[in-house]
């Protein structure tokens, strides 16, 4: 069984609402796993919802069977911030970023009423705040874990993974060559 939900203030999603933090997104998940019955499951995300990911594995280690980060090391490092800053609705240029701009409208304009600048506001604020985990909070991660990163994606930083792997004990990483930031697409 696969369960893949469009995270508070992303897809489809209405929430009350528009602004949101990323540890509200695991406490949702959390929530919807409660309300599906679900006691234990194993947990992928991609970017953000790798730190979600995280966040959960963290918070509710007996909730997360596995644990699969895509393009996260949970950490807002100054890669993370510069790439994101980049999306920064002040920042977008419109014409360069053509295809982000229809994808985004189109994947969650109902998540925030159509309001593009709100949703990449939210998210930049955001993957500039969050996540910046302590190694005390990324030891406490005791089910197998899993880092799938591309080796050109600008925001994964070796000194992040080395951090990743002195900390987490069942932690495993996956170099996919000339991958970037969007491997899945």
């Amino acid at each position: 069984r696969v369960i893949c939900p469009d995270l508070r203030g992303h897809g489809r999603t209405i929430a009350a609402s528009p602004y949101w933090e990323t540890p509200q997104l695991a406490d949702d998940l959390m929530a919807l796993l409660d309300e599906l019955h679900i006691p234990k499951a194993h947990f992928v995300g991609h970017s953000m919802g790798g730190d979600v990911v995280m966040y959960c594995a963290i918070l509710h280690p007996e909730r997360v069977a596995t644990a699969t980060s895509i393009a996260s090391t949970g950490v807002a490092s100054e890669e993370v911030k510069k790439y994101v800053r980049e999306f920064d609705f002040k920042n977008l240029c419109r014409e360069r970023h053509k295809r982000f701009i229809e994808r985004m409208r189109s994947d969650h304009a109902l998540a925030h009423n159509g309001d593009l600048e709100q949703f990449i506001t939210e998210t930049v604020k955001n993957c500039e705040r969050y996540p910046d985990f302590l190694e005390a909070e990324l030891a406490c991660i005791s089910m197998p874990f899993l880092l799938i990163y591309g080796d050109a994606d600008p925001t994964i930083g070796f000194g992040e993974i080395a951090k990743l792997k002195n900390n987490i004990r069942s932690f495993t990483a996956c170099a996919v060559k000339d991958g970037d930031h969007h491997l899945h697409m």
